[in-house]
């Protein structure tokens, strides 16, 4: 049994369209051959007949030496002894009274044993040159053709009449039908070698996308199709390679992921175990043994905040973070939120300075997703701004959006850094910046969280040592 595929199926489709529209044409078109074939054979016939009455006719005012049909005349037995020389054909002279009239000038002066009362005599008689085509009394199928001798003005005295077979014309119209089918049968075969290459031009990418696709899953990521086109195929290749790309990128991330989250998971778990070993020696002091316990409840809370962080990223990836986005005063969170901090930051000797309107627009934000998005800015300005820098928190209202704009004095970055700093478990300056706490999640979640509900963010510096700025763009909500 076969597989299907594209190039049988198109094989199977042009050969049956093929076949169809040509047999249709076929038929057509030798129908016509054979109508146009009989007509010709007819009017050929019709015409041999009026031009030989004419002959016989000898012109106006003749008397033929008293004969009515002009049989006995010089020009008329030139006449009938042409027609004999047509073995086939048989022709009588019928008169007004439809009896066949024989030749004076002929040996056999016999009347032949004919019917001549006929349809086509009787038309001709009337003065109209008639055809007919039926079987004699053999079963032979033949054409009899009738035209009128006319003697002076239009004096009709008698009617030639031709009996010629049809079969002449019968052989004409199978040989016409037998060329048509020479031409139809190497067409079709042509349309069929056609269709086979289009169907191997159309079904060779494809099966080198399919031999791709099984390479990569048995683990050969690095693979790539190679199709030289520019139609729709070499699109289709285009993407594959492009899919491909976005696939081993993201393979190269999520283990790039998993060793990261491994990795800030292992230093606070190996710090506990050290301490808890520590702590199973009954011999440590007291105030040291407090000091174990803190220390192991701040990698307690650090891994927690890093499970906290992951899993909120998880939701984002997975389209599961949602919240209800419920009305509240833009204005009045922005302002409550920068006096938090505020007083927060005052405690690292940071000053947080603020600008923001009385009044702005709705967002299409919920309160407690801007809270992470603030917060998560906010807490690295501190963290990376010195004891006497400045924060900025300003905000301003745009045409159907909200811009806000975090901007500190801190320790900055290079600018060349900045396609990097969403990265997840990315850190900037990370040789001079050890010892600042964190996970590298925070700008990662503003950025997925942001683009999630259809905003952006970006982030500028003019250097290490020189601050930084980061720029927030959220859309308003619909009425």
């Amino acid at each position: 049994m076969f597989k299907p595929s594209i190039s049988r199926q198109l094989l199977l489709t042009f050969t049956t369209i093929t076949a169809v529209g040509g047999l249709t044409l076929f038929f057509i078109a030798g129908q016509l051959l054979q109508n146009a074939t009989f007509d010709y054979y007819k009017r050929d016939v019709l015409t041999e007949a009026v031009t030989l009455t004419g002959t016989l006719s000898g012109g106006p005012h003749s008397d033929h030496d008293g004969d009515n049909s002009g049989l006995s005349s010089p020009i008329a037995q030139y006449a009938l002894r042409r027609l004999q020389s047509e073995p086939d054909w048989q022709f009588y002279v019928v008169n007004q009274q439809g009896q066949i009239v024989t030749n004076p000038n002929s040996q056999d002066q016999s009347v032949p044993s004919v019917d001549a009362n006929t349809s086509e005599v009787q038309g001709a008689l009337a003065g109209t040159e008639t055809q007919a085509i039926r079987s004699d009394t053999t079963g032979k199928i033949n054409l009899y053709s009738a035209a009128p001798i006319r003697f002076g003005d239009n004096d009709i005295r008698a009617v030639l009449w031709l009996v010629v077979p049809m079969q002449p014309a019968y052989d004409l119209v199978n040989r016409r039908w037998l060329q048509l089918a020479a031409i139809l049968l190497p067409v079709i075969g042509l349309i069929m070698v056609a269709s086979l290459w289009v169907g191997q031009t159309l079904t060779r990418p494809i099966r080198q996308l399919h031999m791709a696709a099984l390479r990569i899953t048995a683990g050969n990521h690095d693979e790539r199709i190679v199709i030289k086109r520019e139609d729709e195929i070499g699109q289709l290749a285009t993407a594959f390679n492009i899919m491909l790309d976005s696939l081993n990128a993201l393979l190269i991330a999520q283990r790039s992921f998993v060793s990261n989250a491994a990795h800030e998971l292992r230093a606070p778990l190996m710090s506990m175990k050290l301490r808890i070993e520590a702590l199973a020696d009954d011999g440590i002091p007291a105030e040291e043994r407090k000091n174990y316990l803190s220390e192991a409840a701040e990698e307690v809370q650090h891994m927690a905040d890093l499970v906290t962080a992951l899993l909120t990223l998880a939701r984002l990836d997975e389209g599961k973070h949602l919240t209800q986005l419920e009305p509240f005063d833009t204005a009045a969170f922005l302002h409550d939120t920068a006096r938090s901090w505020r007083i927060r930051s005052a405690q690292t000797g940071v000053i947080v300075e603020f600008d923001i309107p009385d009044t702005l627009p709705d967002i299409a934000l919920s309160a407690a997703d801007l809270r992470i998005v603030l917060d998560n800015l906010l807490v690295n300005a501190v963290k990376y701004t010195p004891s006497g820098g400045h924060i900025r928190l300003c905000a301003q209202a745009e045409p159907k959006q909200l811009f806000l704009e975090i901007s500190d004095t801190g320790e900055g970055f290079a600018p060349e850094i900045v396609p990097h700093l969403f990265e997840r478990f990315y850190r900037a300056n990370l040789d001079r910046n050890k010892s600042i706490p964190g996970n590298g999640l925070g700008l990662a979640i503003v950025e997925a969280l942001l683009k999630q509900n259809g905003g952006t963010i970006s982030a500028s510096s003019a250097g290490i040592g020189k601050g930084a700025t980061f720029s927030i763009h959220i859309p308003v909500a619909a009425n």
